[in-house]
């Protein structure tokens, strides 16, 4: 691992996927969702971008290790990450054909679940492929994983699908800045739960608090089949 340098960085802002496509918020409490992701790039110019979704994918010959590395991290929460479909399977046209191209390159199915966030994962690969140049700003890292370092390296007790689970996160977000309880309520008022739940807008200050923190560190990556740096982003 090594530490990004942090003269001159960029503000951070934080994206998460979500029912109404990306939600994405900034360090200064400002929030956008969009169906396009590249809409958001151009809203927040200037900054980078630290997103829940998986960036650079394994294919023949070549497998991502950020999963193997990370999920030991979680404890009792390593279920939350999750391996991505291989590039050969994200293209595919139906969940069926996905798990079988998935078990002939990677020896393992895929879940429904994660089929149904394909369509984000497929958008950002078909964006870093076409615009290289926005591998130098926009970065995979993990809120559960960012979670737990904020939690002083102890795993959270409930799951974030639940009102205990995400309070226990928004608790840990305020204690690291207490401006975010009113960041996440402005957001509760912006977007209807049908757009993006709670959880998400919780995901995405996560992140944004991890893009804006000096103490940080990157996985040295390594690249994909196309050129797509595997790594991801955690607190130091």
């Amino acid at each position: 691992m090594f530490n990004p340098s942090p003269s001159n960085e960029q503000a951070a802002v934080g994206v998460d996927g979500c029912r109404g496509g990306w939600v994405a918020i900034d360090g200064q409490g400002h929030w956008m969702l969009s169906a396009s992701f590249l809409e958001i790039l151009s809203h927040f110019s200037n900054h980078r971008f630290f997103i829940d979704i998986p960036i650079g994918l394994s294919g023949t010959g070549r497998d991502r290790v950020v999963e193997d590395f990370a999920r030991p991290l979680l404890g009792r929460r390593a279920s939350s990450l999750f391996t991505p479909p291989c590039r050969e399977a994200v293209y595919a046209e139906s969940y069926q054909e996905a798990n079988r191209i998935n078990r002939s390159v990677c020896r393992k199915g895929i879940s429904i679940q994660c089929w149904n966030i394909v369509p984000r994962i497929r958008e950002m690969d078909t964006l870093l492929r076409e615009k290289p140049h926005l591998k130098d700003c926009v970065f995979e890292a993990h809120p559960e994983l960012s979670f737990v370092f904020f939690n002083h390296n102890k795993p959270l007790s409930f799951s974030k699908k639940t009102a205990e689970g995400r309070q226990e996160r928004l608790n840990l977000l305020i204690n690291h800045n207490p401006d975010y309880e009113g960041y996440f309520q402005h957001g509760r008022r912006a977007f209807s739960s049908t757009q993006a739940s709670s959880d998400d807008l919780i995901d995405a200050l996560c992140l944004t608090l991890l893009g804006n923190s000096r103490n940080k560190q990157l996985m040295q990556p390594l690249m994909d089949a196309e050129g797509i740096p595997m790594n991801l982003v955690l607190p130091a």
